[in-house]
């Protein structure tokens, strides 16, 4: 394999290994980081010798950033997208074109809460599978894998039927997370919101 045949599988995977949220590997590296951190080949010792392939070297983060998601910025920690609803606390200028701006982050919170809670009451969604396959549909989202985060970030199965009004906070501050590759809200703050009137 050639110097410059190497540097193109490299890329290659470099561009087809996109982080997963939830990973063992990865833990929220933005899409702006470097995933390939090196690659190391050494020259053959004889003609005989094919070079070594260099196993690429991944970097396992955690963002502990408080800006720079667009639902943060947004106050839409969920990433609501823009529907008919009027919701409490929506900004009076929309800036973003897909999806809600809120004038506080509590706001989005409770929207996303209802929103939740709606599955619940109305769909009978009482699974963490069935209410992600709702919120994060698989056209656009890795929905089995983000439901695997946010179950195991609440300490449970995928498929275990919940008892949703209890356990909203914990689903909520998890879903945070996966949207936006951190949280920078507290626990206590969440489940205090999401309960807003």
């Amino acid at each position: 394999m050639t110097l410059a045949s190497a540097a193109a599988v490299a890329i290659y995977y470099r561009q087809s290994r996109k982080p997963v949220a939830g990973s063992p590997l990865f833990s929220a590296i933005p899409d702006t980081s470097p995933v390939l951190d090196t690659i190391t080949l050494s020259a053959p010792r004889n003609n005989t010798q094919p070079l070594p392939i260099a196993k690429p070297v991944f970097k396992e983060t955690t963002v502990h950033s408080t800006s720079g998601s667009r639902g943060v910025t947004n106050n839409n920690p969920g990433n609501i997208r823009k529907s008919k609803d009027a919701w409490q606390g929506l900004a009076a200028k929309q800036t973003d074109l897909a999806f809600f701006v809120f004038t506080e982050p509590k706001w989005g919170v409770r929207a996303l809460g209802h929103i939740l809670l709606n599955y619940y009451r109305k769909y009978n969604l009482r699974t963490i599978s069935a209410i992600i396959a709702r919120w994060a549909p698989s056209v656009e989202n890795p929905t089995i894998g983000y439901a695997a985060y946010v179950a195991n970030s609440v300490g449970v199965s995928p498929s275990a039927v919940l008892d949703v009004p209890a356990k909203l906070g914990n689903i909520v501050y998890a879903i945070i997370r996966f949207e936006n590759g951190f949280n920078p809200y507290s626990l206590d703050d969440v489940k205090q919101w999401v309960n807003l009137p």
